[in-house]
């Protein structure tokens, strides 16, 4: 039973933690994604179109 306990404590603290990093990276990752798309875009297409 104190091993279940100690098991859903972990799990959890495991899923806040990795809730907070989703919190803080999801803008640079939004951000970072953005700048590929609108960076490479044109990059990629150009070369297809000559």
């Amino acid at each position: 039973m104190v091993a279940f306990v100690i098991a859903l404590m972990v799990v959890g603290s495991l899923v806040v933690i990795f809730g907070i990093l989703v919190m803080l990276l999801a803008p640079l990752v939004s951000s970072l994604t953005a700048r590929r798309s609108a960076g490479r875009a044109p990059v990629a297409v150009a070369p297809r179109r000559r």
